[in-house]
């Protein structure tokens, strides 16, 4: 290759290195993406995992049981509107691609479940106080996880029977949380 060759073609020259200057780009965009949506999922899922949040999914199972809805300004009820929130903010995260919807569900379809008569009950009354309704995404995911089944042992009726945690323990994103579900 000549000097000549490179005064004739740079255009061409130009052209290529852009070109391949824009796919770099694009590349480490889309790696940068992935790592804020693994970062966002970590986040959340820490954040679900707190003793805090447990409390609050153990008061919703209880409310899906029949069990009164706390009064409002008390502890529990603070709790249950908490927990609710944080289940809405994983769903809000889903409903805008920034958590992938099969991380979300494969992490939490059976608490979402778990938590679906107890957040109607909650959603419910908390729809009669106001103008509008809340936690509309949370709902939507609780929909999605009721008809969702996981390729992984917790869903497939192929798998070898695995020990269960004892009736009186509550499995939170295969977390057992020695707690009662009676509460």
């Amino acid at each position: 290759m000549t000097w000549s060759w490179v005064n004739d073609h740079t255009a061409i020259l130009a052209l290529v290195v852009a070109a391949t200057a824009a796919g770099l780009s694009l590349a480490n965009t889309l790696l940068n993406r992935r790592y804020r949506r693994q970062d966002a999922y970590l986040r959340m899922h820490d954040l679900l995992t707190t003793p805090d949040m447990s409390r609050g999914r153990r008061l919703v199972y209880a409310i899906g049981r029949g069990k009164a809805i706390p009064e409002y300004g008390t502890e529990d009820y603070d709790a249950v509107n908490r927990v609710l929130n944080a289940h809405n903010n994983l769903a809000t995260y889903v409903r805008r691609g920034v958590i992938a919807k099969p991380w979300a569900l494969d992490a939490w379809h059976h608490t979402l479940r778990d938590l679906a008569p107890g957040a109607k009950a909650f959603i419910d009354h908390r729809a009669q106080q106001h103008s509008w309704r809340l936690w509309t995404d949370l709902e939507q995911l609780i929909s999605d996880a009721a008809g969702y089944n996981s390729r992984r042992p917790c869903c497939r009726t192929d798998a070898a029977p695995t020990s269960a945690p004892p009736a009186d323990e509550v499995v939170i994103a295969g977390d057992h949380v020695g707690t009662t579900r009676s509460e």
